[in-house]
């Protein structure tokens, strides 16, 4: 590291929510920088001083093109985890402000609560568990049921956390199939996972699929009723992703015709739900709080990762999982930005 930022810079940390910030310390306050809580603080309390920072650190706090606008001294944008939909890239880029994530902090996690909600979903575990809490105690409220062995698993998308996922199939002897136009054959290759040409296919192809894109503009309700009509009776489908790639509305109205075996849901396109939420009452519906991503492991790398990409920038390098560098390097504006779907191919190689 070759350049370091004047004592008393500021790096804020807004919208997040762990215990403490002392991973993010250890690597920023040797620099001379102070790093200002605002975890917990309202967003004009935090745009305010967000004005002279040096580095906004986010987890759920939105950096659009208004409030970017603002940031008189930001160099990094640091998005905690993989999604990025709280920042506007683009504009990041125009106003010559690095963007950068923590892809892979939390990939085995994923692998294991996608797997969790398949079995809990095909083995009707939380319908069972509900039942005998009621007093019943029959194995036939869980029929129809299928074997794991030799179904068939669709990947919709292929990057790190497909992978988890598919490595974790196999092992239960599952066939595995993913689509993904942007990862190249020799991922599939190596990951033992045929391609599937177009999603389409995969949808009619699979009694399980599981959803692992990022939210962008092209993959908004990628899922919706046209493509829920393409499952077979009986598929179950998982999501660990973002919430608003699938049609809410679209698949509360194909679980209610009976036709799917059961969705397992981690994420949802309102978070936390409406108490009215129609899923709510679906009993083929197993739900989480967005949390695939937990554990005592991925909360301290993710901040670690946060806090030594910040510290990169802030010392004249380049951020390791930076999304908008080439444009930072070569001074695009506008159009010539780093857009939604950039996000989306570096999202899916890392």
């Amino acid at each position: 590291m070759s350049e370091q930022v004047p004592s008393g810079g500021t790096v804020v940390v807004a919208g997040a929510s762990f215990p403490n910030l002392d991973n993010e310390r250890s690597f920023l306050e040797p620099l001379g920088c102070t790093v200002v809580d605002k975890r917990f603080a309202a967003d004009p309390e935090v745009l305010e001083v967000c004005r002279e920072a040096v580095a906004v650190m986010t987890d759920y706090f939105v950096c659009d093109a208004a409030r970017i606008a603002t940031f008189e001294r930001c160099k990094v944008i640091c998005q905690y985890g993989a999604g990025l939909n709280q920042v506007d890239v683009a504009a990041a880029t125009a106003a010559g402000i690095y963007v950068t994530h923590t892809p892979d902090y939390c990939s085995e996690e994923l692998g294991d609560h996608t797997m969790a909600l398949i079995l809990a979903s095909m083995r009707r575990i939380v319908r069972f568990d509900r039942n005998i809490r009621a007093g019943r105690w029959d194995y036939n409220d869980g029929m129809p049921m299928r074997r794991l062995a030799n179904c068939t698993l669709g990947l919709v998308g292929f990057g790190r956390a497909a992978r988890a996922v598919a490595v974790r199939a196999q092992g239960f002897g599952m066939t595995v199939i993913a689509h993904d136009p942007l990862v190249d054959d020799a991922a599939f290759a190596a990951a033992g996972v045929a391609r599937a040409g177009e999603l389409a296919d995969l949808l009619a192809a699979s009694e399980v699929v599981s959803v692992h894109v990022p939210l962008v503009q092209s993959t908004r309700h990628l899922i919706g009723a046209e493509q829920l009509a393409l499952l077979r009776d009986g598929t179950f489908l998982v999501n660990t992703s973002r919430g608003g790639v699938i049609d809410q509305r679209a698949l509360h109205a194909e679980l209610a015709t009976g036709r799917l075996g059961g969705v397992g849901l981690d994420v949802l396109e309102q978070e936390p739900p409406a108490t009215d939420e129609p899923l709510l009452s679906c009993e083929d519906a197993v739900l989480t709080p967005h949390t695939a991503f937990l554990s005592v492991e991925s909360l301290e790398l993710v901040q670690t990762r946060a806090g030594s990409e910040v510290a990169r920038v802030l010392t004249g390098e380049a951020p390791v999982y930076g999304v908008n560098v080439a444009g930072i390097r070569d001074g695009r504006t506008g159009d010539g930005a780093a857009g939604p779907d950039d996000v989306a191919l570096f999202w899916r190689e890392n």
